[in-house]
């Protein structure tokens, strides 16, 4: 391991002690972030899974991935009429990684919800008007990551085999950078560690993750 590498590592693992150590804030009811997906940073990953290997000294890769829902959120009082849902989510992906080194690399996901709307039930009192709809462009909360590969051929040389299999260590911050009263945020800072394993053969490859997220 070069003393490059060495120091990369190093400080991604006092990043991960530093983001388990913070203080979670408190949360409202709406204070959630409803989306779940979140796509692989790097051009061999797998959809929502990063592959381990890394894109190679200072280079890069950049995505845009675009989704949209129909009424992902419906939250129901006890009489089963709807208090508040969410009724169309458009979810917009900008996100991206650099290579640091041949085994390391640092990552970001930017979430952006273009038009977000939301339908809230009318107070119950006598004079109560219906039921008011709102939408508009939000913010959601933006991860940055970390990974390091621990096991398989270094990405140094960009004819370097991609065959074989790989380990690789990751941990990624959620910030709060989205609005909490509209689904799209937790108001909280986030952290996740996650184990990396993959096999790569002719082009072809299968991965999994072994994930711990702290709030």
């Amino acid at each position: 391991m070069h003393r490059t590498e060495r120091y990369w590592l190093l400080l991604l693992l006092a990043a991960i002690s530093g983001i388990a150590g913070s203080r979670v804030q408190a949360q409202g009811v709406a204070h959630v972030e409803v989306e779940r997906f979140v796509p692989a940073t790097n051009t061999d990953g797998f959809l929502g899974i990063n592959a381990t290997r890394t894109p190679g000294p200072w280079r890069f890769s950049l995505g845009l991935l675009g989704g949209m829902e129909s009424r992902p959120v419906v939250l129901d009082a006890a009489n089963g009429s709807a208090l508040r849902s969410v009724d169309l989510k458009t979810t917009t992906f900008l996100y991206g990684e650099v290579g640091v080194g041949g085994r390391a690399a640092l990552g970001a996901v930017v979430l952006a919800y273009p038009d977000q709307g939301l339908t809230a039930a009318a107070a119950t009192h006598s004079g109560g008007s219906g039921p008011t709809s709102t939408s508009g462009f939000q913010l959601g909360d933006a991860r940055v990551q970390g990974r390091y590969r621990l096991l398989g051929t270094s990405s140094a040389k960009p004819d370097a085999p991609k065959d074989g299999p790989g380990v690789a260590i990751e941990a990624r911050a959620l910030l709060p950078t989205g609005t909490g009263n509209w689904f799209t945020s937790e108001s909280a800072l986030r952290s996740e560690l996650a184990l990396l394993g993959d096999f790569h053969l002719l082009g072809a490859g299968v991965g999994g993750s072994l994930g711990w997220l702290h709030r």
